[in-house]
């Protein structure tokens, strides 16, 4: 029997190991699986799960009812969608319990994730990676089905793709459970679908004694873990960082093109963000390692960063056009950020912190050995918007760029100061000599071409229509800069009305060469577009004045998304070439600045060109003779002859050239391009040819015409003949050419008879044609826009110079000029001085005043002939309103005590009029503060045809009768009761906020918002909200820290704000305030021994010095910030043992910790990152240590909180992820021996100079039930926010952010422009809203005024000028502020945007709301 009964076993056990593979999906149906039937569903014989038609808000997993421990499984998958797309095969694991997940290894699926084995929501992260990626990825088809098979044998998981080997791991812990279930997945995020087909599976022999999940329940009964996403906590680009061999696989370029890697990352290097070629053939780039560190957030850091040794360098590639990946060699090293970058004779040009300096190799051993300063006063506020864009220009120029938020004063080499303020371009001198700004906006020009015939284009970065266009020096390009723009200024027009290229960071221009690219490749403009990871392509067009643009097809996209083309420029090869910043993070704000994400070295460069192409070989043009350079001028590669005529230059001008170039210049039948090019090299080498002027003139290309106009800018010295030739322009067909004419005679406006010539040009306005703006509005284009930028041209050159003009005025000649041309000429003259004359013209004028010529009046009403004209023309019906309409148009910029008695009885007459009248009176009462007429403002409120003009008149004139506003609230239909709650709470009656406060209960969450808002500014309105925080009328949860900021103000040191901060424990912190003398100090008994840590926020007052110090004792340490960095002293026989790299700045929370490890070494950190190590190990004990002890006999000034001693060295990572963690009301960690967060009696016994007080101005922390409440928050709007909406609805519930943030031309402007919001992805808009403090840009942030009376505003700045400032408020009107009335006024570190702005909204509120905001694009 016992040989039989063996075998009977040994053919069971064969059996068991060799059973044929079964299937797990019937074809047909779900049988066998259970899942969320939403989600996942049979289709043409597949599993199918997720959707392409909306976001998949979370992760929906489709599961097996069987578990399994060993097996082999075979399943086809195939992942298709947009938007964050992702999906994995579970195995081993088990359901989480009232979620969505599942908990157990997951083999991922998806981009950037092939061959790992992520550990989901169980140690929630990646644990084993394919034994070889690159193989593994070679073998994936995008978008196709791929086999995967996963063999799971005792504690062993391994992987094929295709076939190809992947994962091999091994589970080394004991407790993972090797027993569950299989699962599908589809990840949130974006427009996802899974397929899944034949799915079988071979049951493999069981492996006794593992571990399963019955046992690990069992042992620990707590439920799995909650899930946690991969990172889309800020962009949906995910993945992991590729090298640059394997990204390249991942390009799509059109048939007949191929890319090529020029250079990439290494020891050292990357982060390039340029690329230009030199006369020598070489290419020069910069890198920026040390991005971002901006002064508006650090200026101390900032400033530090900029003056030492920075990990920043300007590099150059000796041989670019070798073939292979280039390898950079340093040319000039120690520096931080150098965004502009120009080769230059011996050296280059660099743009470095404040200055812009020519760095030079004397010696010619390749890297600068001198340094002159050409440029210095730039703003460092914003670290991507620094001078950039450096390009050689004719006429003896270089030009660059600046950014938005970056503001500085300029001074040149001769020691002129100009004020150099947001986003422009300008011109300067090669010497740095003259520096002169030659734009107003637009939005950051990341982009710039000069053409070979000297047309210019730039870029404007934020897709508002403008993603290419003409550059002409001294216009206004509306964006950023609107506010610095003249009111007679005309808007650019919009070029693309019709299209948008996606994202908010277009970041260079690149205009391909015919002739050498393909047909339809070649004079295409390509745009750099970074956000949306592709170069992009657009055909210009001239058509009549101007260019139309049409988008073609994408040049280039990768499904790598870390790809981000940041600039670009056409090689004199003929190459494009690509500065690729390879990051996942790339917009400046997206995360914080020392974000663990961000990728501080990744940098490419790629080449691209039409496949089969043979660049010519690019010589070293200094050696070239110059009939060699004559000869390539004008070539068909504009790179090429660029480098041919700016060799020429360089060089002293030689007789036979010279006469070549003349000759060439006046040959008519050679190319147009090299004619214009020998113009350039004659007047770089200041051998104007001024007498060939009159022949280029009768050319029929207007480039010519143009550049033959720009030798008489450039030779300066006009004579009778010149400027009648060029007084004959005015006529020219063209908008350029007249343009060139009137700034050359407006650069010699002294010279004898020149004056009279630029006033021909100074034409009468044309009404048509029209378009919509960027605002929406009706703007002047074609014809009509060039016609009213040459008028501003002439005015512009006639200001420069207003004793010229008022000389020429006062001459006999003048009286001959019409009525309108000396009114033209006079409206540039300094108010005061013209006025009279403006007075005596107005009654000449055949039409009613103009807005520069009435503003001209309202502003010289000192004057009594302008206070006659202004009456006499309000008090003519037949121009009253066109007068009125456009007083209120200059309203801010008016004084209302001058302006008010000279329109109040206007105002009257207008209130006895029709619908509109009344509008303009209501207006006219509330802009000019005209309290004598508040009664008749208040009748017309009973009238409804204008009961909401009188409102908002009301909100302006904050009103002193509140009473009869208060009872329209609630009572009257929603708008109109929303008005008069704007109205009473901006009342400066006294009474209001009590009237406002007994509205509180039956008010809206956002009506709410605006009560508290409103009236914490002021001591009633504070009064009032304290009260109701006693009586529980206010709930705490209502007081957000804005409101508090504004009640700690206007209460004082008073009972009332005592016992507010005692209710609002959450948003009043308390902090130890120390006074600087030597008693300012807390005994709290410290002793550190072996490994510890010392944390701590601290803010610092006036000067920081050795006085300030966060522990010590003495001989022993002395934490002290001697000369502004954070160090520890030891003792005189260490002194100091280890200091920090970055400067601590006065007056800003800072968090700062000091770290030492079992083996003694210390080390620094600020802000989270590592900044100091100490080079010997401190090992002793150190005692009987006091907080805020120094050395010197002073002691600390500011404030500490949050203050933490740990007996452990904790790491980077968690210094930094713990930073704004707070542990207030929680246990404390066993290795956290000393918290302040346990309680004000924490602190010890303190000196007198010390003091625990709660206060609104601490650091940014939340404890652990805020942390969890907000997760919670941004989880359940994650989800609202990927639900399919209704847009249409969305629409309508979108009205509250135009209130601040323009959309389409619609709306406030406040916040930024939401047009683009949809391509910036719903996560980080959702961030934006929820936590609207994490990331602010610098022009965003609160303005606050307090006033001498007491009121406090918070605002945004607007402008201001020597008497006033004017701000904007959410709602309201522009308000101008006298400065006589200001005690202080700062920003605040903190957004316009009021958080917890969709907790008013319902949950299909907030569903279209993004539903809308997702058509943004």
């Amino acid at each position: 029997m016992r040989p039989r009964l063996l075998s009977a076993l040994f053919l069971g056990l064969a059996l068991v190991a060799s059973a044929a593979p079964v299937s797990l999906f019937d074809g047909k149906s779900l049988d066998g699986w259970e899942g969320d039937p939403a989600w996942w569903r049979v289709e043409a014989g597949e599993i199918r799960g997720g959707s392409t038609t909306q976001n998949v808000p979370r992760n929906f997993f489709l599961a097996t009812n069987k578990s399994y421990q060993n097996f082999d499984l075979r399943v086809k998958l195939r992942l298709t969608g947009t938007g964050f797309v992702n999906s994995g095969v579970q195995i081993r694991s088990v359901r989480v319990p009232n979620n969505t997940e599942m908990s157990g290894y997951q083999v991922d699926f998806g981009p950037g994730w092939y061959g790992k084995l992520y550990d989901e929501s169980r140690r929630n992260k990646v644990i084993a990676d394919s034994t070889d990626p690159k193989a593994v990825q070679a073998a994936i088809k995008e978008g196709d089905w791929n086999e995967y098979r996963i063999r799971a044998e005792g504690r062993r998981l391994r992987t094929w793709i295709n076939g190809v080997p992947a994962l091999d791991y091994t589970e080394a812990d004991a407790n993972i459970a090797t027993d569950g279930r299989i699962g599908l997945q589809v990840h949130s995020g974006g427009k996802a679908v899974i397929q899944a087909k034949d799915i079988e599976i071979e049951e493999l022999p069981a492996t006794p004694a593992e571990m399963t999940w019955a046992k690990v329940k069992a042992a620990a009964p707590a439920k799995a873990e909650a899930p946690k996403k991969k990172d889309t906590g800020y962009n949906n680009v995910q993945g992991a960082r590729r090298t640059a061999e394997e990204q390249q696989k991942l390009f799509r370029l059109p048939e007949g093109f191929e890319i090529e890697l020029f250079a990439k990352e290494s020891p050292g290097f990357g982060k390039f963000i340029m690329l230009v070629f030199d006369q020598q053939g070489r290419a020069w780039s910069s890198t920026a390692l040390e991005y971002p560190v901006d002064a508006n957030e650090n200026p101390a850091a900032a400033e530090a960063l900029y003056k030492s040794k920075a990990r920043d360098k300007v590099v150059v590639f000796d041989r670019p056009f070798a073939g292979g990946v280039q390898e950079p060699r340093v040319f000039a090293d120690g520096l931080a950020i150098p965004e502009g970058v120009l080769p230059y004779r011996d050296g280059a040009i660099v743009q470095h912190g404040h200055d812009v300096v020519f760095l030079r190799d004397t010696d010619g051993d390749g890297k600068a050995d001198k340094r002159e300063v050409l440029l210095t006063g730039f703003g460092v506020q914003d670290s991507h918007l620094f001078p950039h864009q450096f390009t050689r220009a004719p006429g003896g120029w270089f030009w660059l760029a600046q950014g938005a938020f970056n503001s500085g004063k300029v001074t040149t080499t001769k020691g002129d100061t100009i004020d150099f303020p947001s986003t422009r371009m300008a011109r300067f001198r090669p010497d740095g000599s003259f520096f002169e700004p030659t734009s107003t906006g637009p939005c950051n020009i990341w982009g710039l071409v000069l053409t070979g015939q000297g047309e210019a284009f730039i870029q404007e970065a934020n897709d508002y229509g403008y993603p290419v266009m003409p550059f002409h020096e001294y216009a206004w390009y509306p964006g950023c800069a609107d506010r610095l723009a003249k009111s007679y200024q005309p808007p650019f027009p919009v070029q693309a009305p019709q299209f948008k290229l996606g994202g908010t960071g277009l970041s260079g221009l690149a205009l391909s060469d015919p002739g050498v690219w393909p047909k339809g490749y070649a004079d295409v403009m390509y745009v750099a577009n970074p956000i949306t990871s592709k170069v992009n392509a657009i055909q210009m067009k001239r058509d009549g004045a101007g260019y139309s643009l049409e988008k073609l097809a994408d040049l280039v996209t990768c499904d790598d998304p870390f790809f981000r083309p940041i600039a670009m420029t056409m090689g004199p090869d003929g190459c494009l070439y690509v500065i690729d910043w390879y990051n996942k993070i790339i917009s400046h704000n997206e995360v914080a600045r020392n974000h663990p994400d961000r990728d501080k070295q990744s940098g490419r460069i790629w080449r691209i060109k039409p496949k089969g192409y043979v660049p010519p070989a690019i010589p070293d043009y200094s050696k070239l003779s110059s009939a060699d350079l004559i000869a390539r001028l004008g070539a068909r590669i504009a790179g090429d002859a660029h480098l041919a005529w700016q060799t020429l230059a360089d060089r002293a001008p030689e007789a036979a050239t010279t006469a070549a170039l003349r000759a060439l210049a006046q040959d008519d039948a050679a190319d147009d391009a090299r004619r214009i090019q020998a113009l350039w090299v004659l007047g770089w080498q200041k051998s104007h040819p001024v007498d060939l002027v009159a022949g280029l003139l009768k050319s029929p290309n207007r480039n010519v015409r143009r550049e033959a106009v720009s030798v008489l800018r450039y030779a300066a010295n006009l004579d009778a003949a010149q400027i009648a030739l060029l007084a004959g322009l005015r006529a020219d067909a063209d908008a350029e050419v007249r343009q060139a004419a009137i700034k050359t005679l407006g650069e010699a406006i002294t010279a004898p008879g020149v004056l009279p010539a630029l006033l021909s040009f100074g034409q009468p306005s044309l009404s048509e044609p029209t378009a919509p703006g960027r605002n929406g509005k009706p703007s002047k284009v074609g014809e009509a826009y060039y016609r009213e930028f040459e008028r501003f041209l002439v005015r512009m050159y006639l200001e420069r110079q207003p004793a010229a003009v008022a000389a020429f005025l006062a001459a006999p000649e003048a009286k001959s000029l019409p009525a309108e041309g000396r009114m033209f000429a006079t409206l540039a003259l300094d108010p005061k001085v013209g006025a009279p004359l403006i007075a005596e013209l107005v009654g000449q004028l055949d039409r009613a005043p103009g807005p520069d010529e009435l503003f001209a009046v309202a502003k010289t009403l000192d004057q009594p002939a302008s206070v006659a004209v202004l009456r006499k023309l309000l008090a003519d019906p037949a121009v009253r309103n066109r007068v009125v309409e456009l007083l209120l148009v200059t309203r801010t910029d008016l004084d209302p005590a001058k302006v008010g008695p000279a329109v109040a009885e206007a105002a009257k007459a207008l209130l006895a009029q029709g619908v509109g009248e009344r509008a303009l009176a209501a207006q006219l009462i509330g802009g000019f503060q005209l309290l004598e007429l508040e009664d008749d403002l208040l009748a017309l409120v009973a009238r409804e045809d204008s009961r909401r003009d009188a409102l908002v008149g009301l909100q302006q004139l904050r009103t002193t009768k509140p009473e009869a506003i208060a009872a329209l609230i609630g009572a009257a239909p929603a708008d109109i009761s929303n008005l008069a709650l704007r109205a009473l709470v901006a009342s400066r009656a006294p009474q209001a906020a009590k009237l406002a406060m007994g509205l509180y209960a039956k008010l809206s969450v956002n009506d709410r918002k605006v009560v508290l808002d409103g009236i914490s500014g002021t001591k009633a309105g504070a009064q009032a909200i304290a009260a109701g925080l006693a009586d529980k009328s206010v709930a705490v949860a209502d007081i957000e820290i804005p409101v508090a900021e504004k009640l700690a103000i206007a209460l004082g040191d008073s009972p009332e704000l005592a016992a507010v901060s005692a209710q609002l424990g959450g948003v009043f912190r308390s902090v130890l305030a120390l006074d600087g003398s030597n008693d300012a100090v807390a005994k709290s008994g410290i002793a550190l021994k072996g490994a510890f840590t010392v944390e701590a926020w601290v803010r610092l007052d006036g000067k920081l010095d050795n006085n300030d110090s966060l522990l010590g004792a003495p001989g022993m340490l002395d934490l002290n910030f001697s000369g502004g960095v954070f160090r520890a002293y030891m003792g005189s026989k260490v002194n100091d043992a280890v200091i920090s790299s970055k400067p601590t700045s006065a007056g800003i929370w800072t968090h700062v910790a000091l770290t030492r490890d079992a083996a003694g070494v210390l080390r620094l950190y600020q802000d989270g990152e590592p900044t100091g190590t100490s080079k010997s190990a401190q090992p002793q004990d150190l005692p009987g240590l006091t907080i805020g002890w120094s050395t010197p006999k002073g002691g600390t000034q500011g404030a500490f909180a949050e203050y933490r001693i740990w007996n452990v060295e904790r790491k980077p990572a968690e210094i930094r992820a713990n930073m704004t963690r707070t542990f207030a009301g929680e246990a404390l960690p066993a290795a956290l021996v000393f918290a302040s967060a346990s309680g004000d009696a924490a602190w010890g016994k303190l000196g007198k100079g010390a003091k625990v007080v709660r206060t609104t101005d601490a650091p940014p922390l939340l404890n652990g039930e805020q942390f969890a409440a907000l997760e919670k928050k941004t989880a359940r709007y994650t989800a609202l926010a990927a639900k399919a909406g209704d847009p249409a609805k969305g629409k309508v519930v979108v009205a509250l952010c135009q209130s601040c943030h323009m959309i389409n031309g619609q709306g406030g402007l406040i916040g930024p422009n939401l047009s683009g919001a949809g391509a910036m992805g719903m996560e980080a808009v959702l961030r934006n809203i929820i936590d609207p403090n994490a990331a602010i840009e610098a022009a965003y942030r609160i303005f606050q005024v307090k006033l001498k009376a007491g009121e406090v505003i918070e605002a945004f700045y607007v402008s201001e000028d020597a008497t006033a400032y004017v701000l904007r408020q959410p709602g309201g009107a522009d308000r101008r502020v006298p400065k006589a009335e200001v005690a202080s006024a700062q920003y605040l570190r903190r957004s316009l945007m009021p958080e917890g702005l969709l907790d008013g909204f319902t949950d299909d509120q907030v569903t279209d709301l993004f539903a809308y905001l997702k058509t943004l694009k």
